[in-house]
């Protein structure tokens, strides 16, 4: 169990390594907090959010290290607009700078430079940035499916085969090894052929940082 003490509803989560992970979450008055760990759950602490209004729907974290991370928030509004706001923290959580984002949806960051917004009211809007979120360029949806499944096989464990991505930090992979010893057509002092091969089923919570067997028992 490494749920933050008195946590009931967990409205965003995301870890950046095995050991650094941040959670928000409503506190017994409905506001909202930021919850941080820096021993894989064992303790958190409370950090400071930045300053947003009534209007928020969904919160997204995401995380690039420690100390960098994005907090991506979608404001009510109809169903014809897609409207958020994005903050950037480069000190784990104690200031935060307001970026523009042209899209309430989470973000993804492939380091404290690049990352990707898609979505929208059609779902059919992809913006890339270069500088942090600092500003925005529209790109088809070939690009926005090229460069983030590039981004995301960086993070494929070793000898993956097949993978199925649900969102930039869930993911399962299936991964295959094996090998062959001995002779085909042995002779009397020969060792026979025999190969053998192991299948794990994998998955991560983290966009690929870590990554947890969960092969189902035989």
């Amino acid at each position: 169990m490494i749920t933050p003490p008195d946590v009931e509803t967990i409205l965003s989560v995301d870890f950046a390594d095995n050991r650094n992970g941040w959670v928000v979450a409503p506190d017994s008055m409905g506001e909202l907090r930021l919850q941080q760990t820096r021993d894989g759950g064992v303790t958190w602490q409370v950090a400071s959010l930045p300053t947003f209004g009534p209007e928020t729907g969904a919160v997204y974290l995401d995380l690039v290290d420690a100390q960098t991370g994005w907090l991506a928030l979608k404001l009510v509004s109809s169903s014809s607009f897609s409207r958020g706001q994005l903050f950037v923290t480069q000190d784990g959580g104690k200031t935060w700078e307001e970026r523009p984002v042209p899209l309430g949806e989470p973000v993804q960051f492939s380091d404290a430079q690049h990352g990707w917004v898609a979505g929208g009211p059609t779902g059919e809007e992809f913006y890339r940035t270069e500088d942090g979120g600092r500003s925005w360029i529209a790109i088809d949806a070939q690009d926005y499916l090229r460069e983030t499944a590039t981004f995301q096989s960086a993070h494929l464990p070793e000898n993956a085969v097949l993978t199925s991505w649900a969102d930039a930090q869930n993911a399962w992979a299936l991964t295959q090894t094996g090998d062959c010893a001995g002779e085909k057509n042995p002779i009397a002092t020969d060792e026979p052929l025999h190969c053998w091969q192991q299948t794990q089923l994998l998955m991560t919570t983290d966009g690929g940082q870590t990554w947890q067997e969960i092969t189902p028992l035989r």
